[in-house]
């Protein structure tokens, strides 16, 4: 949620709460009369009885409870918008309740209030014996149609609750002490601790508990629109460069080249992001579709020195200018978000990178999450590294990747620190968009502002991929699904290439605090409006300048 995302939800919350405060307001025309110390339940009370429930409150009651139940609806999409799209049955729970909860919540409004209407006027008339009987028979025979009202609000209400709670909305946890649930357990129960301490029945034991539902629910559409606001305005300010955090945006002037406009629209046209956003067994399904046509390759032209090596059971490709080995190595890995493989494309980057650093590039087809654990991934590649360092020597390797692969990249100096006796760190580290599971409210927060404007990677994948990392493991390290959570100490320099309008743009806030437990000096370059790993493509403008900056970088 981004931009006019969050500009549509805040006034959306808004209208909501002004909905909940009509309803509140009929409430109060029940609930705001003198409290006599006979009074109980709805209907019993001195006033009603009496015939002194003035005849105004009933033509208020309907007057403002009609347009606050069509603002109801307002409600019901905050409540839905709110939830990740991947939850798709909790939001069909919010959203069937929600729905109840418009459609009959006017009535029961209603019934309520006619109830107290003719309790006034028939007890003068009838007697309070009598008016009481009929009333209470009344209630009695009609209450119990009444009760599918309810149930729409339980669901909305606990569906809602539940989701917070669970880490399933766009919201942060804490905010869960702030939802609706709370607040209307807090007002029913202020009049029974009352009464519990000996004190006298007053006006506002009524007024909490007749008025608590709509009440809660107002504070809690106040409390998303003051989220909304604050959001929005932590975005604005993302979308500025700050050099302090040594990040350089590259652009001129926010133009893109036409080629880049171009794939830009290529992204959108076909929407390449919307297979993101399944749930995990529909995504599993076009992943397996994917990697039919992807996996291990080798190659057969001439354009370069090709050799494949057996590492702990799965291939290396070694791609060199001739067959001697050069004096120095970029173990440079794909992406694909763990789960899918390389394919031919990848071949040319290599060649390019080989012969504009003069390095050699390893490729590793590392294990993928779909039938391996992350920890299987890491058990090759950092073998491959190992024998990178015994066959160049420290000091003369570096980590170069894409997506995955840049997480990968600088996974490599997590993991080496990991061991009871490391190797010799990268002398450089080349990570673009290095993707990682957001572990903090904070990178939640970034990447869910900014998944409106990335047109490739959706921000669903990033909670749905540690599913399919772990692969059922739970002793998983923590640096393996979240790279800033881990240690670079020792590496030479690190270097990250962003899309200022990409979900994981999110991340690099967090990469960079771990840059600097580490002491470790760092760079980080950002390009509005380019799609996802945009400069390993080096076939346009941006691109090309890109991938000039890191065969420079690689190349020292």
């Amino acid at each position: 949620m981004y931009g006019s995302g969050l500009k549509q939800y805040k006034r959306d919350a808004l209208l909501g709460a002004l909905g909940a405060f009509l309803m509140l307001v009929g409430d109060l025309c029940l609930s705001v009369i003198p409290a006599s110390q006979g009074d109980s339940g709805l209907f019993m009370r001195e006033t009603y009885l009496s015939g002194s429930w003035e005849p105004w409150r009933l033509p208020l009651l309907i007057a403002a409870g009609l347009p606050g139940m069509a603002l109801g609806f307002f409600t019901v999409r905050v409540s839905y918008r709110q939830i990740l799209p991947q939850y798709r049955r909790t939001r069909l729970a919010v959203l069937a309740g929600g729905v109840i909860y418009i459609a009959t919540a006017g009535a029961l409004h209603l019934f309520i209030g006619s109830l107290a209407d003719w309790t006034s006027t028939l007890s003068p008339l009838l007697g309070r014996e009598e008016t009481t009987a009929l009333i209470q028979a009344q209630y009695d025979r009609l209450m119990p149609a009444m009760y599918f009202a309810y149930a729409g609000m339980v669901l909305l209400i606990l569906a809602s609750a539940f989701a917070v709670l669970t880490q399933k909305t766009v919201l942060p946890r804490w905010m869960f002490a702030l939802h609706m649930i709370v607040f209307q357990i807090v007002f029913v129960l202020i009049p029974d601790i009352r009464q519990a301490f000996g004190a006298e029945i007053s006006t506002w034991d009524f007024v909490l508990s007749q008025g608590s539902g709509n009440a809660a629910l107002c504070l809690w559409m106040l409390v998303n629109a003051v989220w909304a606001g604050r959001q929005a305005k932590k975005e604005r300010r993302t979308d500025m460069v700050e050099e302090k955090r040594d990040c350089v945006c590259l652009g001129n002037g926010g133009r893109i080249s036409v080629f880049a406009s171009l794939l830009r629209g290529a992204y959108k046209a076909v929407g390449a992001k919307k297979a993101f956003g399944l749930p995990e067994d529909e995504i599993a399904k076009v992943i397996e579709k994917q990697n039919r046509h992807r996996g291990v390759f080798t190659p057969t032209d001439r354009k370069a020195y090709y050799e494949t090596i057996d590492v702990n059971g799965f291939p290396c490709l070694i791609v060199r200018e001739n067959e001697k080995p050069s004096e120095r190595a970029i173990l440079y890995f794909f992406g694909g978000g763990m789960v899918i493989g390389p394919d031919r494309g990848d071949l040319p980057v290599m060649r390019e990178l080989m012969r504009d650093t003069g390095c050699d590039v390893w490729f590793p087809f590392y294990p993928l999450c779909m039938e391996h654990c992350i920890t299987e991934t890491y058990d090759m590649v950092y073998a491959c590294y190992r024998r990178m360092i015994d066959l160049y020597g420290g000091g003369n390797v570096s980590t170069c990747g894409f997506s995955s692969g840049g997480a990968l990249a600088l996974g490599i100096a997590a993991h080496n620190n990991a061991q009871p006796e490391p190797l010799p760190q990268p002398r450089h580290i080349v990570a673009v968009s290095p993707g990682e599971v957001p572990w903090n409210d904070a990178e939640r927060s970034r990447m869910q502002a900014l998944n409106e404007r990335d047109v490739a990677i959706d921000y669903a994948f990033m909670v749905t991929v540690e599913r399919f990392m772990r692969h059922g493991r739970e002793d998983v390290p923590d640096y393996m699904i979240s790279g800033s959570r881990g240690d670079f100490s020792g590496v030479g320099d690190i270097h990250f290439f962003y899309s200022a309008d990409e979900v994981l743009y999110g991340a690099l806030p967090d990469f960079e605090e771990a840059c600097k437990r580490a002491d470790v000096p760092y760079t980080a370059f950002a390009r509005p409006k380019m799609v996802h790993c945009y400069c390993m493509l080096p076939y346009f403008k941006e691109a090309r300048e890109d991938f000039a900056r890191i065969t420079e970088i690689l190349k020292k």
